[in-house]
């Protein structure tokens, strides 16, 4: 009974990958509102009964679809963390944060091609602003003590969240060329806290 229950386990976290994958490749094919549910399930090659058994509708793949990205990118920060020395200035912490998060998402939201040039309806945005306010939370628990945050980490992340989502959407949607190196050096420059400019501070 164990083993029929473990692998019932394996069974549906597969489908609900398969089911995530399947809605990425198809974003940056066209917009969120005219994917069907045929279409996910095709691609994932499952059945429309397995896809209403992992998820309710097709928002609510999509916010899976952006947890996942939150936590691969918390894995990612978390793991950067223990490799920067306790010496090192704040500010250049800052910078080595600021490149692992935007090349995290374009390696992660632009390898197999942009998913937010499709979205008419912004609803790819949201979900994004929803994910960029998670990742601001993540974030302040880094630097909260070191910088002397105070303050409440949900108004924190409506704040910088917001701002975050909008910059690297209108970066991700320009049509102007801007480069990988240039959304990094821009991210660093206009999100870079007072704090950590005036002061030289030390992690």
């Amino acid at each position: 009974m164990r083993i029929n229950a473990n692998i019932k386990d394996v069974r549906i976290q597969r489908s609900r990958r398969d089911l995530m994958n399947a809605l990425e490749s198809l974003l940056p094919q066209k917009s969120f509102d005219d994917i069907t549910i045929k279409d996910i399930t095709d691609r994932a090659l499952v059945s429309k009964n397995t896809f209403y058994n992992n998820f309710t509708d097709k928002d609510s793949l999509l916010e899976a679809l952006f947890a996942r990205y939150a936590e691969e990118l918390r894995g990612k920060l978390e793991a950067l963390k223990k490799t920067i020395p306790d010496s090192t200035p704040i500010d250049e912490i800052y910078r080595f944060f600021a490149k692992a998060i935007v090349d995290y998402l374009y390696d992660t939201l632009l390898e197999g091609g942009n998913i937010f040039l499709h979205d008419t309806s912004k609803t790819l945005f949201w979900a994004f602003e929803s994910f960029c306010r998670k990742a601001t939370v993540q974030i302040a628990g880094i630097y909260a003590k070191i910088v002397d945050i105070h303050s409440d980490y949900d108004l924190l992340s409506a704040f910088f969240g917001g701002g975050f989502a909008n910059l690297i959407y209108y970066l991700m949607t320009s049509r102007k060329t801007i480069d990988r190196q240039k959304a990094i050096d821009t991210f660093y420059e206009i999100t870079l806290p007072h704090s950590m400019r005036r002061r030289n501070i030390k992690a």
